[in-house]
């Protein structure tokens, strides 16, 4: 015990400020885990929502990453996820920085097209100006003429090029209106497809989250106008989490384009289709009763479970099956959208505890 004490203290080592210390690091290492988690929540937060720049597959990432970050055990995989997705975040801020550069420089190509038609015309109006003044100047001038013959020759002179004046500032004014309209319409088709291009999602192609919330607010507003029945489908992909972790995250990729392409060719085309998120779809239905839309529920249930899904694009591929379950509900007249909503996704959910591959209407 003598020898134990002396060792001890020889290295000035107290157990009791090991303890303290060996608390701050785990209370440190529990600070930089929660700092980092935050700092992820504000990236998502700060996404550009929008397809050009795939912000749905980078928000896809950035979950992988704070789920990464939660299960770290260590400071060094801590390290080593941070690090791992270090190169992802910074080309996604790149794309997003030059996306908005793209679109400011729109922008200032529009200030100066318009800047440049008021200034062309100010200086139109100018010259206009002027030479009607000249022109009065000229009419006043035969006003003090004696010679009636004079006063007339005059006159018409002075009313021809009067004419002559006014036609040209016509002219000019038309050709100028002309090319405005031109650009006009060239501005207006692209901001068409910017906006179309912003209600689609980037990789199925069918509409987005965006799209969806707007369309069903436009329906419940017409409602007040003109009351029609409408009903709504939550489809959600069976068990996807394990096709991403058996398979890949490209193959689930394709997994949800074949099931959006499955469903645009299920679907009327006045039905309103739209993945609402991640492995979930959703389906308006106009003028379906709850009876009729839960019968088109089960159809498409048992279309994809019989459809069997290529692996790879090869001769003669491997195959999958997947199975959906899908959620449904009918609009109720004191139904807000989400309400509305929230009623076709508790059915998802029963469905889904209810054993999957089915259909559940509330």
């Amino acid at each position: 015990m003598l020898f134990r004490r002396k060792y001890s203290d020889q290295t000035g080592e107290d157990p009791a400020e090991l303890h303290d210390r060996l608390e701050q690091a785990e209370s440190m290492g529990e600070a930089y885990r929660r700092s980092l988690q935050v700092l992820v929540a504000l990236l998502k937060a700060y996404i550009l929502d929008h397809p050009e720049i795939d912000s749905d597959a980078f928000k896809v990432e950035v979950d992988r990453f704070a789920r990464q970050l939660a299960a770290s055990g260590s400071p060094k995989l801590l390290q080593a996820c941070t690090m791992k997705a270090s190169p992802g975040i910074e080309a996604f801020g790149e794309k997003q920085k030059s996306y908005l550069q793209e679109r400011e420089t729109e922008l200032r190509k529009i200030i100066d097209i318009l800047s440049e038609a008021m200034a062309a015309t100010d200086s139109e109006n100018r010259t206009y100006h002027q030479t009607i003044f000249a022109q009065s100047e000229r009419i006043e001038q035969i006003s003090r003429l004696e010679d009636i013959r004079k006063v007339k020759s005059a006159l018409e002179e002075a009313v021809e090029g009067l004419r002559t004046t006014v036609q040209a500032k016509q002219a000019s004014e038309r050709l100028r209106v002309d090319q405005l309209a031109e650009q006009v319409t060239v501005l207006n088709d692209e901001l068409q497809k910017a906006r179309e291009a912003s209600l689609r999602d980037a990789l199925t192609g069918i509409y987005n989250r965006k799209a969806f919330d707007e369309h069903l607010a436009h329906l419940l507003e017409r409602q007040l106008i003109r009351p029609a029945p409408f009903a709504l489908l939550m489809l959600d992909i069976d068990d996807f989490k394990t096709v991403n972790d058996t398979y890949g995250h490209p193959m689930g990729d394709r997994v949800l384009l074949a099931v959006a392409q499955a469903c645009a060719d299920m679907f009327r085309a006045d039905d309103f289709i739209a993945r609402y998120g991640g492995e979930e779809f959703a389906i308006l239905l106009p003028s379906a009763s709850l009876r009729q839309a839960a019968k088109t529920a089960k159809r498409v249930v048992r279309s994809i479970a019989q459809t069997r899904f290529a692996l790879r694009e090869v001769p003669e591929p491997p195959t999958m099956s997947l199975t959906v379950s899908i959620g449904v509900s009918a609009l109720r007249r004191d139904d807000t959208p989400e309400s509305f909503v929230t009623r076709a996704d508790e059915a998802l959910y029963a469905a889904k505890r209810a054993g999957k591959n089915r259909v559940s209407a509330a």
